[in-house]
């Protein structure tokens, strides 16, 4: 009984020894777990309960030998272990025949054997994908002062200064000046005025084309358009590159349409330098602003002085003494007669000459025209002498001062209309003062 005892604590100890020791071939365990297949025949058999061999018996006496061999018997079932006896271990008895493996015992509860060792580390994987943004996070604290402005840089160096730019041309329409005085076509390009001396001249011819070979019919034909048809507007005919030589010209009637050129009446203003044939000149022109509206009569003024007496008529003939009547009554004061006799009808431009005095000139002329007061050195009128102007023809008379002479008035010395009546009278050597149906 204690030998028995003895032999299953021993065969205990061999089991767990064993199973501290199970390894797979390939040195790991399958899913850390201890299979069947993992363990050795001698583990299987401890722990399927196999009993261990019996002591083999003693050997029976030969037989006679046969002379005739039989067949080979079939080999039987293993037969089942006997209880092991409590007997001293029998001789070694002969090998039997194999018998067939029986079935898988049951997985022993047996303990778990020591953990092997790490085994080699496996290639990374591939990264995960990546996870949700995460919820913004708090608002940090409030913008900080703004610090103080620096200090203000030095002022870098001035670079140079660029070079002059092209100077531009001189305003004004391109033609150049023809010194012919005729009245023709100056041809295209050109223009030219009806006297050399540029202070004498009273008509300007030009062509329609500039000499940039721009047609500028259209704006030559405004110079007259204005309603102040004493003076259209002011005509500048400027040398390029010397601008001191130069003439100016008001137009004073309507333009003269020659098909290619036009004409003008014109009455000279101010001057300067000598024109020589084909100078390029620029001109410009300013028109005169049309004839307001007429204003409210103005209060009326001082009564002037009265007229010299008229000169005396011839005596006439001594009538028969007729017979006394009977003494009427004193009648008003008759209006006060006009000067002497007129002197002259001129039908031009004219200057006042000493046989005009205190008598009347009338101005017969068809186009716009010029009545000139000469000064005291050329024409002597006595002062408080006194001329009355009449305008009997179509043209305009405009009243002009000679040198040194200045015409006093109030509303201008441009006559009327036809049929207007001006006076002028001598207050002063070089002084007149002019009044009746004038406007500016």
């Amino acid at each position: 009984m204690d030998a028995d005892l003895a032999e299953l604590t021993r065969s205990a100890g061999d089991t767990i020894d064993a199973l501290a020791d199970v390894r797979r071939s390939d040195g790991k365990l399958n899913n850390q777990i201890v299979t069947p297949d993992a363990l050795s025949p001698a583990v299987l058999a401890l722990l399927r309960g196999d009993g261990p061999t019996g002591p083999t018996g003693p050997t029976g006496p030969s037989g006679e030998p046969s002379t005739v061999a039989g067949p080979t018997g079939a080999t039987g079932p293993v037969g089942a272990t006997g209880p092991t006896g409590l007997g001293a271990t029998g001789a070694t008895g002969p090998a039997g025949t194999t018998g067939a493996t029986g079935a898988t015992g049951p997985t022993g509860a047996g303990t778990t054997g020591a953990t092997g060792p790490t085994g080699i580390t496996g290639a990374t994987g591939p990264a995960g994908a990546t996870g949700p943004v995460g919820a913004t996070g708090p608002a940090g604290g409030p913008t900080g002062a703004t610090g103080p402005d620096g200090a203000t840089g030095p002022i870098g160096i001035a670079g140079a200064t660029g070079p002059t730019g092209v100077t531009g041309r001189d305003a004004g329409i391109r033609y150049l000046w023809d010194t012919g005085t005729t009245a023709a076509d100056p041809t295209t390009g050109k223009l030219r005025i009806n006297n050399a001396t540029l202070a004498s001249a009273t008509a300007l011819y030009i062509s329609e084309t500039d000499n940039d070979g721009n047609a500028i019919a259209a704006s030559i034909a405004l110079w007259d358009d204005s309603t102040t048809t004493a003076t259209r507007g002011l005509v500048t005919i400027r040398k390029i590159g010397a601008p001191a030589t130069f003439i100016q010209i008001e137009v004073t009637a309507a333009l003269t349409d020659n098909g290619t050129w036009d004409s003008f009446t014109v009455a000279h203003v101010a001057s300067g330098g000598t024109f020589s044939n084909n100078d390029p000149v620029a001109v410009s022109f300013e028109r005169t602003g049309n004839v307001g509206a007429t204003g409210p009569a103005g209060v009326t003024g001082p009564t002037g002085p009265a007229g010299p007496t008229g000169v005396t008529g011839t005596t006439g003939a001594v009538g028969p003494t007729g017979v006394t009547g009977a003494t009427g009554v004193t009648g008003a004061t008759g209006a006060t007669g006009p000067n002497g006799a007129v002197t002259n009808t001129p039908t031009a431009s004219y200057t006042l000459v000493l046989g005009d005095a205190n008598k009347t000139v009338e101005m017969n002329v068809a186009t716009a025209n010029n009545l000139t007061v000469p000064p005291n050195s050329s024409v002597a009128f006595p002062v408080s002498t006194v001329i009355n102007v009449s305008q009997i023809g179509a043209g305009l008379t405009t009243i002009v001062a000679g040198a040194g002479v200045t015409i006093r008035n109030r509303f201008g010395l441009v006559m009327g209309g036809q049929y207007a009546l001006a006076t002028l009278y001598k207050r002063a050597t070089d002084e007149w003062v002019a009044g009746g149906d004038l406007a500016s």
